[in-house]
């Protein structure tokens, strides 16, 4: 996708976090887009806190208006206790620490759900090979 670089940087933005047992996965997007920007990737071990990642990110860039999360763990109640790791993400929590609109956090099975919405059936079905069928 192209798209100019002035009018991106005049939009709000979502930060996109994906946090797994190994990696976090990081990138942003400004609202009405598909463009992802500055994506970047460390190793879970390196995550001291959340309120620590997204204070650096809001710093750095204040266009950043919503987050959504994709945590790997149980989702009770708008937040994620992460089975592999000491740390619980609080939905209610991020937006009262934060100056966002909106913060919205996923299982990582339903945030790959909600990724499949654009892909077609026949798009899925022309990647099937005889030996598939």
């Amino acid at each position: 996708m192209v798209a100019n670089p002035e009018t991106l940087l005049a939009s709000k933005k979502v930060l996109l976090i994906d946090i797994g047992g190994t990696n976090v996965r990081t990138c942003c997007a400004a609202i009405g887009t598909s463009v992802l920007l500055n994506p970047q990737k460390v190793n879970t071990s390196c995550l001291n806190s959340f309120d620590d990642l997204i204070h650096k990110f809001l710093t750095e860039d204040p266009l950043i208006d919503h987050i959504v999360f994709s945590v790997a763990g149980p989702k009770v109640n708008n937040s994620i206790t992460m089975t592999n790791r000491e740390f619980t993400l609080d939905a209610n929590s991020v937006l009262q620490k934060f100056n966002i609109s909106s913060c919205h956090i996923l299982n990582d099975w339903e945030s790959i759900g909600y990724s499949l919405s654009p892909v077609s059936y026949t798009h899925l079905r022309a990647h099937e090979t005889r030996e598939d069928l």
